[in-house]
């Protein structure tokens, strides 16, 4: 997943819970006992890198033993639960038609890791037949929990504006079934 859609997620979601603090509105001595923070600027930014650490590494497997949990969270997106409390966040190679939050994922993985391009498909919980078609792995980034809850309201607030236009678009076509 790019990292650049990560930080706009992030930016975001702190954005939102920002505007909330705000419309609170601290008290008129709180605000004079607060000092402005000093704005950053590019230079200070570039002469300060972050450490080694503060990087992280897409994975192109992770192995099976690793993984305690498989979460879906879109047709695109699926959340791996590491043992250990690790996160991998795994943007597939492509839509993943029919692919919902609360099917089982059966995977063809080889020599005991998932990796880059295992294929799988989705299956509802109380059946054994397949109902998407066959979707593929893509690289595994490693995410803490932050990144994942603003991901999930993402993808809550993508999904509800997809629900709305639907509608739309079946409101409109009755409109024009029933003006005939």
């Amino acid at each position: 997943m790019p990292r650049a859609f990560l930080v706009l997620v992030l930016i975001g979601f702190f954005g939102l819970a920002a505007q909330g603090e705000e419309a609170q509105g601290p008290d008129a001595d709180e605000q004079d006992a607060m000092p402005e923070p000093a704005p950053i600027d590019l230079d200070e930014i570039l002469n300060n890198p972050l450490s080694e650490s503060e990087y992280r590494e897409q994975k192109k497997c992770v192995r099976i033993r690793d993984v305690d949990d498989v979460e879906v969270l879109d047709e695109t997106l699926v959340l791996f639960h590491g043992r250990r409390g690790e996160l991998w966040l795994n943007q597939l190679t492509s839509q993943c038609y029919g692919l919902e939050q609360e099917m089982i994922l059966r995977f063809r993985a080889y020599a005991g890791t998932y990796c880059r391009l295992d294929p799988f498909r989705g299956v509802p919980y109380f059946s054994r037949i397949a109902i998407t078609a066959e979707c593929r792995l893509g690289d595994f980034e490693p995410v803490d929990e932050i990144q994942v809850e603003a991901l999930r309201i993402a993808v809550a607030e993508r999904q509800e504006v997809s629900d709305m236009a639907k509608e739309t678009r079946r409101q409109e076509r009755r409109r024009t079934r029933s003006s005939d």
